[in-house]
């Protein structure tokens, strides 16, 4: 139906009337998180999506991690999980998150936060802390 998680919008919209639409728009969540540093400037920790489909698109590789969301799981809960997931990187619990908004990326609908990290405290990540991401292709 229109309305619903993953339906279209308007009659007539893509997919075309009658074919399964349940997975014709995704919702996703993303922490995009920065670095204040006074000696480089602001440093942003953006994943780079590998393997033989991204080989030769280094242009469009580069991404905010992000993830789908569970529909009974809070937004900012599932953009920090998302973050953990991909990066390894478990950003603080205790620090509190912007909402940057809902962004549109094809057919999918991200909803992004922001973790800003002052250069005053002490540092909460360095690059030896992440670790690189695999999953089974269904």
């Amino acid at each position: 139906m229109a309305g619903e998680r993953g339906a279209p919008s308007s009659p007539g919209a893509y997919p075309a009337p009658g074919l399964d639409c349940s997975h014709a728009v995704t919702r996703s969540v993303a922490l995009l998180v920065v670095r204040r540093d006074p000696d480089t400037g602001p440093l942003l920790l953006l994943g780079y999506w590998g393997g033989r489909f991204w080989a030769r698109k280094d242009a469009g590789s580069w991404s905010i991690p992000n993830g789908e969301d569970a529909e009974d799981e809070p937004a900012e809960a599932a953009a920090r999980r998302e973050l953990a997931e991909q990066t390894g990187y478990a950003y603080p619990p205790d620090v509190e998150l912007g909402d940057l908004g809902e962004f549109t990326q094809s057919r999918k609908t991200v909803r992004v936060f922001l973790g800003v990290e002052e250069p005053d405290l002490p540092t909460t990540w360095g690059f030896a802390d992440f670790r690189s991401n695999t999953f089974e292709v269904e």
